[in-house]
């Protein structure tokens, strides 16, 4: 077993590496959530952090330790669990956060599928970890979702986009039903899209004074006028 120890940790000596987030990527409107709550004096559990080769690595605890950093707090308690190999960090990243917080989207379990492979984990033994009944998984795996972590494009039909990613049609009805979506289908996927964004900017939790994201913003007003003929 690990061995493990709790203390305060400098924020800025934990490494966000994507490469052992199981999800697509951080709520930015729950970190806002965690950085308010803390403001307010709530106390939060310690977060999980993995050493490895003498590197400290965040395993569980994204949201608060971005919370922390925008509020420009220096330390954060963590325990610190001691690893002899990636794929057993990942392993613990995918259990803690399927036991807490926001529940997993298609999008982060098709992450995890995809880390899998390359840290040479069954794809069984994710299935079981998240609560997905493998056989959902066999078409899912069969048919190829058309989405990798480098964003390579892998070979199918009858390609569908949802919220800008590219997918089998029969891959898209998989995701569907493992994420609880059966019967939204396509506009389902959009829907938590557009809402996740709606709550970005809604909340201020955007960076107004980079330009490319006021770029963005600005391109985005434009489009969105133009496609309702709005004046």
């Amino acid at each position: 077993m690990a061995k493990e120890q709790t203390k305060m940790m400098e924020v800025n000596e934990i490494i966000l590496d994507e490469e052992f987030y199981p999800r697509k990527q951080p709520d930015w409107m729950t970190a806002y959530q965690y950085q308010k709550a803390m403001q307010a004096g709530n106390r939060f559990p310690p977060i999980l952090v993995g050493q490895f080769q003498d590197k400290y690595y965040a395993v569980d605890g994204w949201h608060r330790i971005v919370a922390n950093k925008n509020l420009k707090r220096k330390e954060i308690l963590a325990m610190i669990r001691h690893y002899s190999n990636k794929k057993d960090m990942f392993l613990d990243a995918i259990k803690t956060n399927s036991r807490h917080g926001k529940q997993f989207t298609p999008f982060d379990k098709m992450k995890m599928l995809i880390r899998a492979k390359d840290f040479h984990i069954e794809q069984v033994s994710i299935a079981r970890i998240v609560g997905i009944p493998f056989n959902d998984l066999k078409q899912f795996i069969a048919d190829r979702i058309a989405i990798s972590s480098t964003g390579q494009e892998i070979s199918g039909t009858m390609r569908q986009t949802w919220a800008g990613r590219e997918m089998t049609k029969k891959a898209e009805e998989a995701m569907n039903h493992i994420s609880g979506f059966a019967g939204g289908g396509h506009s389902s996927g959009q829907l938590i899209f557009i809402t996740e964004l709606y709550e970005l900017i809604e909340s201020n939790s955007l960076d107004m004074k980079d330009k490319k994201v006021m770029n963005a913003i600005v391109n985005l007003f434009e489009l969105i006028k133009r496609k309702l003929d709005l004046k």
